[in-house]
């Protein structure tokens, strides 16, 4: 019955060893599977850092390494990879299975996606530094303090910051022509 629970889970479970096995994955779950893209087969007997490709310097995993090290549990969010190297954010809690002899025998990790929410989050933050610098922006024309020139450069910088964009341009329509600063940033 439990294994049918965790069979037909949601979340993402996965079982590792103890610190004498670098915590080698033995067990994960169909929805762990779904999530990373990567069949039981091809992770039994890995460390789960692998799903971090390039990306293992996050304050999330210094929590967990400094976890399993003292053998407690922990609640993390990691960014991680999914088999086709498409990036997806997880909440993780890793809680370890103490044995009889007062040590942990191995760890379950509980992974929860959360993708959506990051994403969510990342961009209204976006737009509320974008409205933040229209006001800012808009509060300097209005007062009359800077020039068109430099109104322009101010709305470029502030959509070059909110946007990551590499590349802008802004320009002024007078008369039918197009005036302003043209920048290449």
């Amino acid at each position: 019955r439990y294994k049918q629970a965790i069979e037909a889970a949601t979340d993402g479970i996965l079982i590792t060893g103890g610190r004498e096995t670098d915590h080698a994955i033995e067990y994960v779950n169909p929805a762990f599977e779904r999530m990373t893209g990567y069949a039981a087969a091809e992770v039994i007997g890995r460390n789960c850092r692998f799903l971090q490709g390039e990306d293992g310097d996050q304050p999330g995993l210094d929590t967990i390494r400094r976890a399993l090290a003292e053998e407690r549990a922990a609640f993390v969010e990691l960014r991680n990879r999914r088999k086709d190297g498409t990036p997806f954010w997880q909440e993780l809690s890793i809680t370890p299975m103490i044995g009889s002899d007062g040590r942990p025998q191995c760890f379950i990790g509980i992974q929860h996606e959360i993708t959506e929410r990051v994403l969510r989050t990342e961009a209204l933050r976006g737009h509320a530094a974008m409205l933040q610098a229209i006001g800012e922006i808009q509060s300097s024309y209005i007062a009359g303090a800077a020039d068109p020139t430099q109104i322009f450069r101010r709305i470029l910088d502030a959509i070059l910051k909110t946007t990551t964009s590499r590349y802008g341009f802004i320009a002024e329509t007078v008369g039918g022509t197009a005036t302003g600063p043209a920048t290449d940033t």
